[in-house]
């Protein structure tokens, strides 16, 4: 998951949580939990969460 302002890529910040989901299939469910540890250079706003699948 990455933090972006606007959704684009191009403008978030660095990742900030990672899952490897191994064994995801089309159709199949699967979860990924934990905390997240923001760094000291977010400032605050509204950021938009951006979740990318390869």
């Amino acid at each position: 998951m990455l933090l972006t302002t606007d959704g684009t890529q191009s403008t978030a910040n660095s990742w900030y949580a990672y899952c490897d989901m191994q064994g995801a299939t089309a159709g199949k469910t699967v979860s990924c939990s934990g905390n997240i540890a923001l760094g000291a250079d977010i400032t605050a706003g509204k950021y938009i969460p951006l979740a990318i699948a390869d």
